[in-house]
């Protein structure tokens, strides 16, 4: 099931840096509802999506995160890592 309130639109360019800074490649978008795509050696490919191509023209607010794989837990470990004042991820 995914997550479809945890990763703001907004905050793509900034996850997509946090990833490469941490040894992932990102991607070129393979699907229309595909907002990232990033791989590492001997890891699942992340891919973050919205619901519909429109959507991420700027409507809808959030990317949807599938629940249990590296993304989300990516997403997670970044998220408390700007709680804690490390903004640049580092």
């Amino acid at each position: 099931m995914a997550r479809r309130n945890l990763l703001a639109i907004s905050q793509i360019p900034e996850f997509s840096n946090y990833l490469e800074r941490h040894g992932w490649t990102v991607q070129e978008l393979k699907g229309i509802w595909e907002v990232l795509r990033a791989t590492r050696p001997h890891s699942k490919t992340i891919v973050i999506h919205c619901k519909s191509q429109t959507m991420r023209g700027g409507e809808t607010q959030h990317a949807s995160i599938q629940h249990g794989c590296p993304s989300g837990r990516l997403v997670h470990a970044r998220l408390a890592e700007k709680r804690r004042g490390r903004p640049d991820g580092g």
